[in-house]
């Protein structure tokens, strides 16, 4: 797409500027990206440091490609400003927000990145943070290490304290109040799954959206395969009944899914949701609006912790099929286990290891992306093997008294054999190859959309128009440059054609970062 380019007159109205045909364009901005991030606790970490290599290898080919099919550009958000303390500790192509249409993940990591805009390396930052606050702390007695203790090992008020925390020093900067989930329209979505349930009824799916899930196409909602593996016995009501079938497939409808408007969840709410595994920490109950009081739980207990079937049959369900163009998906080198430990209380012990199958998954998506099925490029990056994560996922070592007697800081030793761990996995010249596969489409797609200057400004930055000339009966709405032009012509005749584009920048309202707080 980037060799076909001709002189056209660009949708601000000047000529001459070399853009990708009309067609190009328009198929760029209609095709989705998908980045899906499995859950695993600390070992998201490990998925962080999987992306932030993939965004190296875009900031190479970005600011100075060795294969020369672009030209440098500072960032990727070129050709836009890179915005005001947008990144504070790494260096600036480490963006996601560019990149994808559509985040969907199980964890923390999706509302880092997406909702709050983060780089990756903030993230990274953050998530080691977040690792010591909550798995710093476990309590003595509890479910998982006494059996009879039935309380969760974690303090869900702590984890709702970090939390809040977070989005706090995270969220918009201009933002009031208890931020909540939705975004505007136009810029990189999320979808963070969870498992909902209701007193004496069954866990299912339930997305939790940055965007109006109402709006599905006239197409057949299509269905969700669920594949199970490993838990076959038990009775334990603290184990959702579907973790407690035996191995096979089923489906969840795509009627039965929670299809409508955006819920006015907290962001807190939501990470706390997607965040609360069985017996690590207590099921959070919410009030939603027309379904009433609803329990929730870790959407990678009992469902597919690999989202990345979910998130494909999102795009198809809300945009239509041959929608999906790039799909990422990164998993957390979760050894797969078969089977499980006979007794309840094993059961229980177990389920962080045994009770999904991400691999599956991804074979799923192996055969859809095939030019005969629905056609779309596909990577997936997940040790494997003898290079497999061989951690729990609440691991923190060392910690508390430990980590005073040792003089080390606490968490140091999980943070290294999770960075040894995928070192000696990264370091494959074929993994190598795919990341460098992966960045180039992601740029080639990111450079065609980027032509394409007023939509672009809205999803990569974020900025958007609001028109404050009185008495103006548009002014509730904010809209993208090329729509608050067209509404200058049309219902302000008298600002003059050589005052346009001073009253746009004079109306201009951007995504602003908080500043990084001073140590």
């Amino acid at each position: 797409m980037t060799d076909t380019r001709r002189d056209v007159e660009n949708e601000d109205g000047n000529v001459g500027a070399r853009t990708p045909e009309d067609s190009d364009v328009d198929k760029a901005w209609e095709q989705q990206n998908l980045l899906s991030l499995d859950g695993g606790g600390i070992r998201g970490y490990w998925t962080l440091l999987a992306l932030e290599t993939l965004v190296d290898n875009i900031a190479l080919i970005e600011m100075d490609d060795p294969q020369q099919e672009f030209v440098a550009v500072d960032s990727s958000f070129a050709p836009l400003d890179y915005p005001d303390n947008a990144l504070a500790l790494a260096r600036k192509s480490r963006n996601t927000d560019s990149l994808f249409h559509s985040l969907t993940s199980h964890r923390l990591i999706a509302l880092l990145l997406g909702r709050f805009r983060m780089t990756v390396q903030d993230s990274l930052d953050e998530y080691r943070s977040l690792g010591d606050a909550v798995f710093g702390h476990p309590r003595m007695l509890t479910q998982r290490n006494a059996g009879v203790i039935k309380r969760s090992k974690y303090k869900a008020a702590r984890l709702e304290k970090v939390v809040k925390d977070v989005t706090e020093r995270r969220s918009e900067f201009q933002e009031h109040g208890t931020p909540q989930l939705p975004l505007k329209e136009g810029v990189c979505q999320v979808c963070v799954t969870s498992l909902k349930t209701k007193a004496r009824t069954a866990a299912h799916p339930y997305f939790m959206r940055t965007y109006d899930g109402s709006k599905r196409t006239r197409y057949q909602p299509e269905a969700i395969t669920h594949i199970k593996t490993g838990l076959t016995s038990g009775t334990n009501d603290s184990v959702p009944s579907t973790a407690r079938r035996g191995p096979g497939m089923r489906h969840t409808p795509g009627d039965k899914l929670n299809f409508g408007e955006v819920q006015q969840l907290h962001i807190w709410q939501v990470a706390r949701a997607a965040t609360a595994a069985i017996s690590y920490f207590e099921p959070l109950k919410i009030q939603i609006a027309g379904e009433g009081e609803s329990i929730f739980e870790d959407g990678g207990f009992g469902q597919l912790n690999n989202p990345s079937m979910r998130g494909k049959a999102e795009i198809k369900n809300l945009h239509g099929p041959g929608r999906l163009d790039i799909a990422v998906s990164i998993g957390t080198a979760r050894r797969e286990e078969a089977g499980g430990k006979r007794h309840s209380w094993g059961i229980i012990r177990s389920l962080a290891a045994t009770v999904t199958d991400v691999d599956g998954a991804h074979q799923v998506m192996l055969d859809c992306c095939k030019p005969e099925e629905e056609n779309f490029d596909y990577f997936r990056f997940n040790a494997e093997a003898e290079h497999a994560l061989e951690i729990p996922l609440d691991e923190w070592e060392p910690k508390g008294i430990k980590a005073k007697i040792t003089n080390q800081q606490a968490g140091t030793k999980t943070i290294q054999n999770i960075r040894n761990a995928y070192a000696s996995w990264a370091i494959d010249p074929q993994v190598q190859q795919d990341f460098r596969d992966c960045a180039r489409a992601l740029v080639r797609k990111r450079r065609v959309r980027a032509s394409k200057v007023s939509r672009w400004e809205a999803f990569a930055i974020a900025t958007f128009y609001q028109c404050r000339i009185a008495p103006c009966s548009h002014s509730h709405g904010a809209v993208r440059r090329d729509t608050f032009k067209r509404h200058l012509e049309e219902n302000h005749p008298d600002v003059l054609p050589d005052q346009i584009d001073r009253v746009i920048s004079d109306h201009k309202k951007n995504w602003i970062y908080r500043p990084a707080r001073e140590s």
